[in-house]
């Protein structure tokens, strides 16, 4: 069975009412998520576990002449200096945490040879950057399984190196092998066991079946001034273990960063659903918040924004309006899992709905509309209103 959601809701239209705490949590993101995770992790060292950057690219990357090309295919070591000099530079402009915080960082740092989206050279590049703020026993790297672009688990039917080229997703066409290759690497148990496990191999549970439901949290309350630049779909998806319900924000945190996907929640669903970080988070009470990016034209529909496109010109620190609109979430964690919901119209329905993965979608919104006593196609209108985002 899978979940989709009718309609993310927000208790107010003003500013969350969060504490200006942050609270401590780790990272992870594939791809465009992936850069934007190291971002994540630079900005905001101080309060970070650990972080697992997969198929991205080093911090500063995107201030590069050449970005689209370096930071994909190849980021020459005359480079290297720059990358070191920019996040040396950023600090002292005060605008990310200090680098000293990265010393003892656990880091984990995955590429397959098969990536033809972002090849392994730019990954390496990553841990050239890393390894001058952070001690080398600290960062864990994989660049030698066959996978493509993706993120890895150790079961499954998709082959290790499956979806060459991301060839095969469309808006209409399963995906799932274009998100996960069975390449026996365990990449959510292996990042979550060099955050928190250290030596002992027990610290981390292994993964149990997880809750169908997903909290859909709306994000707009949380993005700077409402500032349309920020370019975030509304809602956002948060896994809350069942020991974990009473209050989140007492549980581990992890976010993690999906990479470039179309503005659709059913396969942003998907991506959540099969990267396995619900299991662990469901074994040893993690919550799991997936922030969600619509993109543009200019940086990539569904991206996160690694690059500095657009206006944002402190796109990769703490006053990045993307990340800070999901510190401003982290920050009201409680209170945004607490209130979301999801209506259609006038009726008020569960969260989200169990549907077939075989179901086809306009027979879906018809069930819905029976359902509710109502029309499906004025149902389907009112929960695309889900799928608003800022352009």
């Amino acid at each position: 069975l899978l979940l989709l959601p009718l309609n993310c809701f927000s208790w107010s239209t003003s500013m969350p009412r969060h504490s200006t705490s942050m609270p401590r949590h780790s990272v992870s993101g594939q791809s465009a998520g992936g850069s934007m995770a190291m971002q994540h992790l630079v900005a905001l060292s101080s309060h970070i576990d650990g972080a697992a950057i997969i198929a991205g690219s080093p911090y500063g990357c995107g201030s590069l002449h050449g970005k689209t090309y370096k930071c994909s295919t190849f980021v020459p070591r005359s480079a290297d200096r720059e990358l070191v000099q920019y996040l040396r530079r950023r600090f002292a402009e005060g605008l990310i945490d200090d680098p000293a915080n990265l010393k003892d960082m656990p880091v984990v740092l995955f590429s397959g040879k098969n990536d033809c989206v972002v090849d392994t050279e730019v990954m390496r590049a990553t841990y050239r950057q890393l390894r001058v703020f952070t001690r080398e026993e600290r960062i864990l790297t994989s660049f030698d399984t066959r996978a493509s672009h993706v993120w890895s688990t150790d079961h499954g039917t998709c082959a290790c190196g499956s979806c060459l080229m991301d060839r095969g997703i469309t808006p209409t066409r399963d995906a799932t092998c274009c998100n996960v290759n069975n390449c026996n690497y365990d990449l959510s148990g292996v990042s979550l066991q060099h955050f928190f496990g250290g030596r002992n191999h027990s610290a981390i549970k292994p993964r149990k079946k997880a809750k169908a439901s997903l909290a859909w949290v709306d994000q707009r309350p949380y993005i700077p001034g409402g500032n349309p630049k920020a370019r975030m779909m509304r809602c956002a998806l948060v896994y809350v273990p069942t020991g974990c319900e009473e209050r989140p924000s007492r549980c581990r945190i992890h976010v993690n960063y999906h990479g470039c996907q179309y503005r659709d929640y059913w396969r942003r669903r998907k991506w959540a659903r099969l990267i396995d970080l619900n299991e662990y988070g469901e074994a040893n009470n993690i919550v799991i918040v997936y922030p969600q990016a619509a993109g543009d034209t200019a940086g990539g529909i569904g991206c996160w924004n690694w690059g500095g496109w657009g206006d944002d010109t402190n796109f990769d620190t703490r006053q990045s309006l993307q990340l800070a609109t999901v510190i401003a979430l982290l920050q009201d964690l409680d209170n945004a899992v607490r209130v979301s919901a999801a209506k259609v119209g006038n009726a008020t329905v569960p969260v989200a709905r169990e549907v077939s993965d075989d179901e086809p979608w306009e027979e879906y919104w018809s069930r819905v509309g029976d359902e509710l006593g109502g029309d499906g196609e004025a149902a389907r209108g009112e929960a695309l209103q889900a799928e608003t985002y800022f352009v």
